[in-house]
């Protein structure tokens, strides 16, 4: 009898059979695709950021993809052979935003084609050329939303439907081959650039392998790119850690997306190489295609808007009712609409067909139809409205406003606009020329290196002045003394012990000379007569100017005005409100202005 030889222990993929083996065996079920688009694409192409689809709106995409040596098999510590050499698949994927804050969506990919090495002599049967791989579906929360370009924060649900193709290599049906995939998402603002990062673990079923088992592992991702210009580069690292004896597998793949023409359409690829031997690492990957992502749905407003649909293709008709025809024995009433044939009818009015008024309050339209409308209620009529469903300004032609440094500030209105700085710089970066971690527009000691809680000034130097900036409608710097210039009961004269605190003012003033204009304020609480305090204030107010004019402040630039109890800070109903209300204050001549 003839004795089969040892059969070599297979330390790739699957098993192996002896020589003498009749048949070779099928492939177990084993869904090999790993890789998945962002199903709302807000940040990157591949790494949920947690940037959930507005309410209402949705996202279609077709992609092709290939991979080259997504699977191989070992044999006695060399590769015996590519059981899959080449794959390329088709995903149809598509996601839709419920709210703001919630947002499904699906992965269906379909193998087009795949070869492979002839590995009947190892037992193994070549996958079937196509079939479906398990469909995904996705389920998206955002606990921290990115409104206004800010970071965001949530949570994502995929679970991988049981029903592709076993032969291909794209599941099977059966329970044992659904996973579900539960993960963070996060993304973070750096700049004009985003950086998106996604955390989580595939839980399935494990799957034979030689002599260990493909099972559930750990996943991450990180992506860093620009995601709100026409043209979008970004750069992303994947991997996947599994929580059994295979090896780790990862992924650094670029891509890049473009508008074309319209930003609903965008046409995307990446690609890149994949780094050790995990099942479904291929060497490399590409892959490319198209999305469309029509304008959501424009905001509520309190006039309602007709729901936005095709027009039909015959006009609707609306029938003028008509009062009934006379009675006449000769001419019955079921005759009226044949009046030429009945005399006694010739005078009912003959019903007018007249067309609808697509614009008129709850009939439907779309923004072309309707010029003098303004759907988006931006204030552009839909006529001269180049994003007619999406609230914009006049000075972009009722686009939404550009902001290339993400800093919640508008091109139109930053002065740096590719910089990134906050709204009360008018969008530019703060300066701190001395280094101590305070602005140089609050610091009052710019030129010297402190501390941040002695307003930037030496700590041997305490400070009792500080300067607060404000945004409303317009920037706004307000000096604010800690110790009150407490004035005799009645008097204007500065007393001697406030000296020392406006002497730090005419020292700050020194070292701010872009608080050009600037108006000394008087306040009272509503102890006694109006009219008396008012005249008090001002008094008070101009008092505290001749001080520090007398002290090196130049003239001219100071103003004097007192409003005696008509600005309180705090209530007036006790003595402690009443002292906060006592003040003097220096404000900019820009928010003295609005007074």
């Amino acid at each position: 009898m003839r004795r089969s030889r040892p059969c070599p222990i297979a330390l790739g993929i699957l098993l192996c059979a002896s020589a003498s083996a009749a048949q070779p065996l099928a492939m177990p079920a084993h869904d090999l695709e790993r890789f998945t688009l962002d199903p709302s694409g807000g940040g990157s192409l591949v790494v949920g950021g947690a940037r959930l689809l507005p309410a209402g709106a949705f996202r279609l995409v077709v992609a092709g993809h290939f991979e080259r040596n997504p699977l191989l098999l070992n044999v006695g510590g060399s590769t015996a052979g590519a059981l899959v050499a080449n794959r390329s698949t088709v995903h149809v994927d598509g996601a839709w935003g419920l709210t703001d804050r919630l947002e499904l969506g699906f992965d269906l990919p379909l193998i087009a084609d795949q070869t492979g090495a002839d590995l009947t002599r190892y037992g193994l049967a070549s996958p079937a050329s196509s079939g479906l791989a398990n469909p995904l579906l996705h389920g998206r929360f955002a606990f921290v939303s990115a409104a206004d370009g800010g970071a965001a924060l949530g949570l994502r649900l995929t679970l991988g439907l049981p029903i592709g193709s076993k032969d291909a290599l794209g599941g099977g049906a059966g329970m044992t081959t659904a996973s579900a995939t539960p993960a963070l998402e996060a993304s973070l603002p750096l700049g004009p650039m985003l950086l998106s990062a996604q955390a989580g673990v595939l839980l399935r079923s494990a799957e034979p392998l030689d002599t260990r088992k493909l099972s559930s592992e750990a996943i991450g991702a990180l992506a860093l790119g620009l995601p709100d210009n026409a043209f979008r580069p970004e750069i992303m690292v994947r991997g996947d850690v599994p929580l059994g004896d295979l090896p780790a597998g990862m992924e650094v793949l670029a891509g890049l997306s473009h508008a074309l023409g319209s930003p609903s359409i965008r046409l995307f690829a990446l690609g890149g190489a994949g780094l050790g031997s995990l099942p479904g690492i291929p060497a490399y990957r590409v892959l490319a295609g198209l999305s469309y992502t029509p304008s959501a749905a424009p905001p509520a407003r309190s006039e309602p808007i007709a729901p936005i649909v095709e027009k039909p293709a015959v006009a609707a008709v609306v029938v003028a009712s008509a009062p009934a025809c006379p009675p006449a024995p000769a001419c019955p009433q079921s005759e009226c609409a044949a009046c030429p044939a009945c005399a006694a009818c010739a005078v009912c009015p003959v019903p007018v067909a007249t067309k609808a008024d697509p614009c008129a309050p709850g009939t439907f339209h779309q923004p072309a139809d309707c010029p003098a409308l303004d759907d988006d209620g931006d204030g552009v009529p839909n006529g001269g409205d180049k994003c007619p469903l999406e609230r914009g300004a006049q000075a972009t032609s009722g686009c939404p406003a550009p902001d290339r440094d993400h800093d919640g500030i508008a091109d139109l209105d930053d002065r740096c606009p590719a910089e990134f700085g906050p709204s009360d710089n008018l969008g530019c970066p703060l300066k701190d020329a001395d280094g101590d971690s305070v602005a140089d527009v609050v610091d009052n000691c710019p030129a010297v290196k402190g501390v941040a809680d002695n307003q930037g000034c030496a700590k041997e130097e305490p400070q009792q002045v500080v300067i607060t900036r404000e945004r409303i409608n317009r920037v706004r710097s307000r000096i604010k003394l800690k110790a009150a210039v407490n004035f005799e009961s009645g008097k204007a004269v500065v007393p001697a012990a406030s000296f020392a605190v406006l002497d730090q003012v005419a020292s700050l003033l020194a070292a701010h000379p872009e608080l050009a204009k600037l108006r000394v304020e008087g306040h009272t609480d509503n102890q006694g007569a109006e009219k008396a305090n008012l005249k008090l204030s001002d008094a008070r107010a101009k008092a505290v100017q001749a001080y520090l004019e007398g002290h090196g402040v130049k003239k001219g630039r100071l103003s004097a005005k007192g409003f005696g109890p008509s600005l309180p800070l705090d209530s007036n109903e006790n003595e402690p409100g009443r002292a906060k209300n006592r003040r003097v204050e220096l404000v900019s001549a820009e928010e003295g202005a609005d007074r």
